[in-house]
């Protein structure tokens, strides 16, 4: 079985579909931090997806974000050497200081999504835009390296210094090198991915992977 990445662009999204991105990223730069999130951070997101599909794990859903988000950042760590994984981190933290806090301060951030997930409260633009900024956030404070959640996926003896490092331009033509070179990364390692694709389409609002 093989994996399709759909990625949408922002540049050919009609005025309202680009909308919640101008709300939610700014509109400063916006056409950057489009490209930085979406063509450079979640194409390792959703291969993270991919890998605990390939080894049949089951997490819970808020679980499961968790682990992919740490995932890319991991990963990133490892081989990014453009300093763009700074210019995440920042970008999230301006995020979520410009968005009301959701979480009843009672109740941690874990026990509050699960507690909702699957209901009206969670189908909201906001509220699926604040859980998934906030788990980014936490995949940040996260200690644990790369071989620590291959591990958790069933990898053992992982040595992440043998990635080659990433350079590139980021933009929507550069998402397929970034697919490409993290999948033979993944693979001279023993983390065997195959069939995996990238489709760019011209709606920014979607952005999913599934299986082909």
């Amino acid at each position: 079985m093989g994996y399709k990445i759909i990625s949408g662009r922002y540049e050919t999204g009609t005025l309202s579909q680009q909308m919640g991105y101008n709300q939610l990223f700014g509109e400063e730069r916006i056409q950057e931090k489009f490209d930085l999130y979406f063509h450079w951070f979640n194409i390792v997101h959703e291969i993270g997806h991919i890998i605990l599909d390939i080894q049949k794990i089951d997490m819970n859903k808020v679980d499961e974000e968790l682990f992919v988000n740490s995932f890319a950042v991991s990963y990133w760590r490892s081989v990014d050497t453009c300093n763009n994984l700074t210019k995440v981190k920042c970008m999230i933290e301006d995020i979520l200081k410009c968005m009301p806090n959701l979480i009843p301060q009672e109740i941690t951030f874990k026990e509050f999504f699960k507690s909702i997930w699957g209901t009206e409260q969670m189908n909201s633009v906001m509220m699926y835009g604040y859980f998934q900024m906030s788990c980014v956030s936490e995949a940040f404070k996260s200690n644990k390296s790369l071989s620590d959640l291959l591990l958790e996926a069933g990898y053992e003896n992982i040595d992440e210094s043998a990635f080659k490092p990433y350079n590139e331009e980021v933009n929507s033509k550069n998402a397929n090198k970034v697919l490409s070179q993290c999948i033979n990364n993944l693979n001279d390692v023993g983390v065997k991915i195959n069939d995996v694709s990238i489709e760019l389409v011209d709606n920014p609002e979607i952005q999913c992977c599934k299986p082909v």
